[in-house]
């Protein structure tokens, strides 16, 4: 199976913002393996067509689109609606786009994941790269694939850190947008007893269950849903929901919290530029929920939330 890479690379006064859309348009036109790339960032670094790095020149969004007879007009209606934001936004840009089958995909990711310390406790490593865990480290290992989720991006680590001071042991874990698996197995090491994902990508699912069966994590723990967390959910309620996503969606979850969420239950949501957080904040009020804690690296924001009423009804 071919697929065609593409990349926007953006500059301008407030590319992280536009970033955020760009993903956003990513994620409506079903773009598979979404990756967010920072200036400096590493870990996730891959050398485009022209031997540039787009990470040294300005923020980035990359997927991938199956090559088929639609993809001709995806690419068109692609660079229009990238072009809108762009102005919209203020900011240059630039696509790039390559063809890769997925093993080429996945060997390009081993030359630059390297290990990963979130927070003194939590390491993210390879899968085929030797790491010798400290006595008092928890050890993930992730192989990405097509996949978000390395520990590399900020929205990742701020997750991984808030979910280690929030996750109480036996605990049910909600993953929403769940990429490469790795809260899901990071809820898992923390002490969570039953575990599930959702995604609307196809592909993550199956990359995630096989990196939550490489890390020991027993099939009868944990689900894996293909959903954009319509009515599947419905009735199940968790200890915690976890949504590293971008900032709208994290809006539109917030209106379905409470019936997602047990009484204690705590909310971790990150992929919130620092800028749009009183939105956010907004919207968890509106539901009764109150922010307890925010976290910021590199302008972007995560929370911990929890309801503010005692009680969780729809």
């Amino acid at each position: 199976m071919r697929w065609m890479e593409i990349s926007v690379v953006l500059e301008g006064a407030d590319p992280l913002a536009a970033q955020e859309l760009v993903a956003d348009l990513f994620y409506q036109r079903q773009v598979k393996g979404v990756v967010l790339e920072e200036p400096g960032t590493t870990g996730t670094l891959r050398e485009l067509p022209d031997g540039t790095w787009p990470l040294s020149q300005g923020y980035s969004v990359t997927g991938y689109l199956h090559e088929d007879d639609a993809l001709a007009g995806l690419l068109e209606q692609f660079d229009q609606d990238v072009a809108r934001l762009a102005r919209q936004e203020n900011v240059r840009y630039r696509i790039l786009t390559s063809f890769r089958c997925e093993e080429q995909w996945a060997e390009a990711w081993k030359e630059h994941f390297h290990p990963v310390n979130v927070t003194p406790r939590l390491v993210v490593a390879p899968t085929w790269e030797p790491y010798q865990a400290g006595e008092e480290e928890i050890v993930i290992r992730i192989d990405p694939g097509m996949a978000f989720g390395t520990g590399a991006h900020p929205t990742t680590r701020l997750c991984m850190a808030l979910m280690e001071k929030y996750l109480r042991p036996g605990s049910s874990v909600l993953d929403v947008g769940t990429g490469s698996g790795i809260l899901m197995i990071t809820a898992f090491r923390l002490g969570a007893a039953w575990l599930r994902g959702v995604d609307n990508d196809p592909m993550a699912v199956e990359i995630a269950g096989r990196n939550l069966l490489a890390n020991a994590v027993p099939e009868t723990a944990f689900a894996l849903l293909i959903s954009d967390l319509g009515d599947a959910l419905r009735g199940h309620r968790f200890d915690m929901v976890i949504a590293n996503l971008t900032t709208e969606p994290v809006c539109a979850l917030a209106a379905r919290l409470p019936g997602l969420l047990a009484p204690g239950g705590a909310f971790i949501a990150s992929g919130i530029v620092e800028a749009k957080l009183p939105h956010v904040r907004n919207h968890l009020d509106a539901v009764g929920f109150e922010v307890k804690e925010t976290r910021t690296e590199e302008g972007w924001t995560a929370l911990a939330a929890s309801h503010t009423r005692g009680a969780h009804e729809p």
